[in-house]
């Protein structure tokens, strides 16, 4: 939390962020640090991973596939990254 305080601009640590409270449960929190990642830094895959996986926990296919495909593009190699495209299918 300081270190946010500190620098509101890193990436790195607003994604540290999210995840801490993508695991507290805390989801739309979460999904606030992964944007705020994705426009400090909009090659941050990982934040577009996250956020894919939260949109899918909330029913919302359409920004998860949109999250996943921006991930495939970005990181073609993610592994498994097909098949959470083809999660939001069904």
């Amino acid at each position: 939390e300081r270190a946010v305080r500190y620098f509101p601009n890193n990436p790195r640590l607003m994604y540290s962020r999210g995840l801490i409270y993508h695991t507290l449960g805390r989801l739309d929190s979460a999904m606030t640090c992964y944007q705020h990642t994705i426009k400090l830094q909009p090659t941050y895959y990982q934040a577009f991973f996250q956020s894919g996986l939260i949109n899918q926990k909330y029913r919302n296919y359409y920004g998860a596939l949109a999250n996943y495909q921006r991930v495939q593009q970005l990181r073609p190699q993610f592994p498994r990254i097909d098949t959470y495209i083809g999660f939001c299918y069904e």
